[in-house]
């Protein structure tokens, strides 16, 4: 019963790795700004007119494109000195290659519509440790349980 046990433990304890991380993986901007941010507030392919950001003139705002976001403020230009003060920027690259960086206004916010969808899906993993730990300890308990003489 202490193996049985031992092992439901270690099965239940190595399921953590099971879970989705929260990580962002992707390629990373290489454009000014953008490229020194850790943590985006958003990243995806889109205009610059579906977020919100109209401000910007000319046949590019809606032109798609993959856009980041940064979340911190950033400094734009070289390290000694940068060319304004730390801000929140916005980073487009087009399908061509060519793509922009800019301040964002204080106050912009992600639009609700480009927001992903919240998953209301069922996570499969703990599902599935469920079962597993539901056949071993049936099994284990076949397996390991003590015949009682008839007589008794």
């Amino acid at each position: 019963m202490r193996l049985t046990v031992g092992f439901v433990l270690a099965v239940l304890l190595s399921a953590c790795s099971l879970g989705s991380g929260t990580e962002v993986t992707g390629r990373r901007p290489v454009l000014p700004g953008c490229d020194q941010a850790q943590e985006f507030a958003f990243i995806g392919e889109t205009t610059l007119a579906a977020l919100g950001l109209g401000q910007f003139e000319g046949p590019d705002r809606g032109r798609i494109g993959t856009i980041w976001v940064t979340a911190d403020e950033v400094e734009m230009g070289a390290a000694p000195d940068p060319l304004v003060e730390p801000t929140r920027v916005v980073c487009v690259e087009w399908p061509d290659g060519s793509g922009i960086t800019a301040p964002l206004p204080d106050n912009w916010q992600l639009p609700v519509s480009a927001e992903p969808p919240a998953s209301t899906s069922l996570p499969v993993a703990p599902l599935i440790l469920a079962v597993v730990v539901a056949v071993i300890v049936g099994v284990s308990f076949l397996a390991f349980r003590r015949e009682r003489p008839a007589d008794a």
